[in-house]
């Protein structure tokens, strides 16, 4: 049996101040994975980070640890996997030195095996 993919693409995009996303359900899924992009110009003085929440049940978001991005002029990536028993989660970005990190993120999900 073939298993089924699904990217929600581009839940942010290029983002430069602080934000989140918007809840992504992950019902169904047997699987999960945010794919993150910060590219870092201009040396910021402050370095930009980010957090995943999950919730095992679409209500209540518990926070995973926070990461930051590196303050050397670059293109940085991560992998973070979700766990199987989320129902729902959210990625936040903070910006350090507004500008200077764009961000992005895609979730990645098996929603089929």
């Amino acid at each position: 049996m073939a298993i089924t993919k699904a990217v929600a693409s581009n839940v942010l995009s290029g983002v430069t101040t602080s934000q989140s996303s918007t809840a992504n359900s992950t019902t169904g899924d047997y699987a999960m994975c945010w794919y993150i992009k910060a590219v870092v110009s201009s040396s910021p003085a402050a370095a930009a980070t980010f957090y995943v929440q999950q919730s095992p049940d679409g209500s209540t978001y518990y926070y995973g640890p926070t990461y930051s991005v590196p303050l050397t002029n670059g293109t940085y990536y991560w992998q973070i996997a979700i766990d199987p028993t989320c129902e729902s989660t959210i990625i936040t970005f903070a910006a350090g030195t507004a500008g200077d990190c764009a961000f992005s993120a895609q979730l990645g999900q098996v929603t089929a095996v």
